[in-house]
């Protein structure tokens, strides 16, 4: 992913996910984590993005990753 000043990473590595300077995980706090922000947007700006024709995903899921995040995003 194009993480915006030239700039790829991956969200396919713990790494990539847990990068401090990205804000996607920031654990133990699913409130201000990028990811949590995506995935709970009713806006056009939620991920998946629904001009894709993509359903949000399901509470249960999207609890499952908060319940991650709050338990300090663990391996």
């Amino acid at each position: 992913i194009n993480g915006g000043v030239g700039e790829n990473f991956r969200l396919s590595t713990l790494e990539g996910i847990l990068d401090p300077v990205r804000e996607i995980v920031i654990p133990g706090d699913p409130d201000n984590s990028g990811i949590v922000i995506a995935i709970t947007r009713d806006d056009d700006k939620r991920m998946p993005p629904s001009s894709t024709g993509a359903a949000k995903l399901p509470d249960d899921e999207i609890k499952i990753i908060i319940d991650w995040i709050k338990q300090g995003a663990p391996e």
